[in-house]
Order: structure tokens, then sequence, then C-alpha cells
């Protein structure tokens, strides 16, 4: 017995084609084919990601996206282009895919995971999300009312600097 929409194929890629290794920071886009065997009114599809540990660490779709649902008749097929932002600390992701109907919960087809990426940073930032930390200012003071000590500044823009 044939699920009424299964998902054919994922590719996950970058603005040069299908990769599995990005550097935090960079876009990526996550292309999803859905096939219909039967009609299914309603579905959305769901883009979620799970850090190495297979715990859930973003989520979202295309109605939460403001796209709504929609509906296919048997036969048709489906193609949907997630782009994403790989703000994501240094590690091994899994992007997954569920079609799912809210209305309902009911869960038609999920590939978990889609795909396996590994995220690459310079930066030593740990947990799952990169959020690009810089250091803009950085004092000591000495004493009240005396300016900082220029030799403990680091990485401060020269407006800081008495």
């Amino acid at each position: 017995n044939q699920a009424p929409v299964t998902i054919s194929k994922v590719t996950v890629r970058n603005q040069n084609g299908e990769c599995l290794r990005f550097r935090s920071g960079e876009k990526a886009w996550i292309d999803v084919q859905l096939r219909a065997h039967a009609r299914c009114r309603k579905m959305s599809l769901v883009l979620y990601i799970m850090d190495s540990e297979y715990q859930e660490i973003f989520n979202t779709s295309t109605e939460r996206l403001g796209h709504g649902n929609f509906s296919l008749n048997a036969s048709d097929t489906y193609n949907c282009t997630f782009e994403l932002d790989l703000n994501l600390a240094n590690g091994i992701f899994h992007p997954s895919i569920l079609v799912y109907r809210y209305d309902t919960q009911t869960e038609y087809d999920r590939w978990q995971p889609a795909s396996t990426i590994h995220v690459s940073s310079e930066m030593d930032v740990r947990g799952a999300a990169h959020c690009f930390p810089k250091v803009i200012q950085q004092e000591i003071q000495t004493d009240l009312g005396s300016a900082p000590a220029v030799g403990a500044l680091t990485g401060v823009a020269p407006e800081f600097v008495a």
C-alpha cells in the first residue's frame, strides 16, 4: 500500500551546485521533489535540521513561511526550494524533510535524514548556532576617571581609544 504522496528527491547545494560541505554563514539551497500517487489536500513541506546527536535544532515549513498549503492530484509532481543561511557552528548536521498536513496532523512521508552536511568555521564557537560573534569594545579602567589602559584593548576600533 503506497502512501498518497512520497518524497522522491532531495538535493542540497551551494551557489556552485550539489554540495555537502559548507562554511558557516554560507547560503544553501535544499531542493525537494514530491510525487503524488493519489489526491492529497492541504499539505505543507517541513524542513528541519538535526545536529550530530539527532536533536532538532531548526524547523520551518512552506505554510509557516507564509506560502499556505498545497494540494496534489495523482501523478502530480511538486518541486520546492528552501534557501537558508547556514549560521551553524562547526559540525555535522542532518537536513530532514516531512510532508505534513497541519489541520489533521497527518504525516505523509518523512526523510530523516534527507542528507548529511558538514559545516566548518575558523572561529571557535560552541553550540549549534553560529552568530558570528565579534568583540567590538573591551577596556580595563585602572581607577575611576582615568583613560583605559591601551595595552588592554584588543580589536577595538580607534574611535573607542581615548
